[in-house]
């Protein structure tokens, strides 16, 4: 007996492609594009709320150093990654498997440069640490491996008899992926939370000052920015991606997945407030490699643990010589190139 393959119908007969689903999965992935729609609506919102900014620190802010081409490609990767994947999801498309492996693509390219971003924070502070840059490298460079497992984790194909996509997740990458960039974040987090407790405590401070400096109060903005804001952003971080390790693991797709959306979105934007935040209020993270280079930042004495910021210059306490006075005079540190 020859059998043959349903006849397409046509899109403008197709009301609603969930029709060929079984109840449940249909009511899954009718959730799942709701909560993508919207995610890409906040994206999309605070791209367009930002552009005076990136205007600034693009075109106006002078040479573009490694960390602005970061945060550049990855605000187009994931713009590009949502809106096509709301394509995906919502409209009839000739090819499903093409475009679904453009999709991977553009994910597997984001994910490297968003953690980018992210270790160029840690190579900063610890500029004078070679030890730490290099482990911090290597573990980057697993990221920029494991991302490229998303192009064999998700497929699709066209849903029943129509034009309209169905996706997939196939094998068990997505969790090793989950696991590597949850363990990234959490290595980095630590760092940088060592590393900016060392800069401005040392054991000469008083509990009553390391209260103020943990609580952020009598900050300038940069070095809030640098002390609280990226440390509570991490911590937010941190537990979505631990929340999708468990979902992965524990959860059957579509609903282990449907918070990607949510993750690549918060963490983008997350970051990319850290960002504007750092860069409108001095240029440190553009040029600390080496003495010489950079923002004009003054490092004051750690022992009065107090951060001050001037129109022409930032100053808060050194990396490099906590708690070490010379004869009387506090050990300072200038880069001299002015705000």
């Amino acid at each position: 007996m020859n059998t043959s393959l349903p006849s397409p119908v046509p899109d403008s007969e197709v009301t609603s492609p969930l029709v060929y689903l079984a109840p449940s999965i249909a009511r899954e992935l009718s959730t799942a594009a709701y909560i993508h729609i919207g995610a890409t609506a906040v994206l999309i919102w605070d791209v367009l709320d930002n552009l005076r900014d990136d205007y600034r620190i693009i075109v106006l802010g002078g040479r573009i150093g490694l960390q602005t081409c970061a945060y550049v490609l990855s605000r187009i990767t994931v713009l590009a990654y949502a809106l096509g994947r709301s394509v995906l999801m919502t409209s009839p498309i000739r090819d499903c498997g093409r475009f679904e492996a453009a999709m991977n693509g553009v994910l597997a390219a984001y994910t490297p440069i968003i953690t980018l971003g992210f270790y160029l924070r840690t190579y900063a502070i610890y500029r004078n640490n070679w030890l730490v840059k290099i482990v911090g490298g290597l573990a980057w460079l697993a990221t920029v491996g494991i991302s490229v497992t998303v192009t064999q984790t998700f497929t699709a194909g066209h849903l029943g008899p129509t034009n309209y996509c169905l996706e997939g997740v196939q094998g068990n990458l997505l969790q090793a992926l989950s696991i590597i960039l949850l363990l990234f974040d959490v290595s980095i987090y630590i760092a940088i939370t060592y590393r900016v407790y060392t800069l401005f405590v040392d054991r000469a401070s008083s509990a009553e000052q390391k209260v103020k400096l943990v609580l952020g109060t009598s900050l300038p903005i940069f070095s809030k920015a640098v002390m609280q804001d990226s440390q509570l952003y991490f911590l937010v971080i941190i537990g979505m991606k631990a929340f999708l390790v468990y979902s992965v693991y524990r959860l059957k797709p579509p609903t282990s997945v449907m918070s990607i959306i949510c993750l690549l979105v918060m963490i983008n934007i997350l970051s990319a407030r850290l960002f504007r935040t750092i860069k409108m209020n001095g240029e440190c993270w553009e040029r600390p490699l080496s003495p010489g280079v950079g923002s004009k930042m003054q490092f004051a004495d750690n022992a009065s643990f107090r951060a001050t910021q001037t129109p022409r210059s930032i100053t808060f306490p050194s990396s490099d010589n906590v708690a070490t006075k010379r004869t009387g005079t506090s050990s300072v540190e200038t880069f001299e190139k002015p705000l």
